[in-house]
């Protein structure tokens, strides 16, 4: 059994060896404004404008948005450079993978990463469109309610049940704008339930 364990380690001991040094980690995100590392940054610099011309020239003359262009191609090339930190990395991929795989360390395969960049693309809606949200959080496994409550650009927040119940009355179901209880189960399943 032993044997067969070394057999199956040592091709991945032996690709990480053959990999060239990986580069430093760069320092957590908070600790430098959420900007990227200084060294380098000319080349992240110039890659966020190359991603950018590249999203402008795919999209065509009436597609995406110069400003939207420059937030997902500044995102897609320094957002990695946060996640490189958080998760850990400091070995090559097939080293960090093994690590992860084995339980030394929590994330870093590749769909860590496409979760994560996907999220961090989702986090800043535009304007009068539907918007995935996210919310990071520890469930314990336990019963939880979440809410989930809006703000448009003007500073309007819904109202809850209550404040809404006190404007339209009691039978009002028309237009329930008001903000909403998310009920989670223990098997993970989630409802939609009313707070009073």
């Amino acid at each position: 059994m032993q044997r067969r364990a070394v057999l199956t380690l040592l091709p991945a001991a032996l690709a990480g060896c053959a990999m060239p040094e990986a580069p430093e980690a760069p320092e957590a995100p908070e600790a430098r404004g959420g900007q990227a590392p200084d060294a380098g940054r000319a080349d992240v610099a110039a890659r966020i404008v190359e991603l950018e011309r590249d999203i402008l020239a795919l999209s065509g003359a009436e597609g995406i948005a110069p400003e939207d262009a420059a937030r997902a191609a500044r995102i897609a090339v320094t957002y990695p450079l946060e996640l490189r930190a958080r998760y850990g990395v400091t070995d090559p991929p097939l080293v960090h993978n093994t690590k992860v795989n084995l339980g030394f360390r929590d994330r870093g395969l590749c769909w860590h990463w496409a979760d994560d960049l996907q999220a961090r693309l989702a986090q800043e809606g535009q304007n009068k469109a539907l918007t995935r949200f996210y919310l990071d959080t520890t469930w314990d496994g336990e019963d939880m309610l979440l809410q989930s409550r809006a703000m448009d650009e003007t500073g309007y927040v819904q109202p809850t049940k209550h404040q809404l119940r006190e404007v339209r009355g009691e039978n009002s179901v028309y237009h329930n704008n008001c903000i909403q209880t998310w009920h989670v189960k223990p098997n993970g399943e989630a409802e939609n339930v009313e707070v009073s």
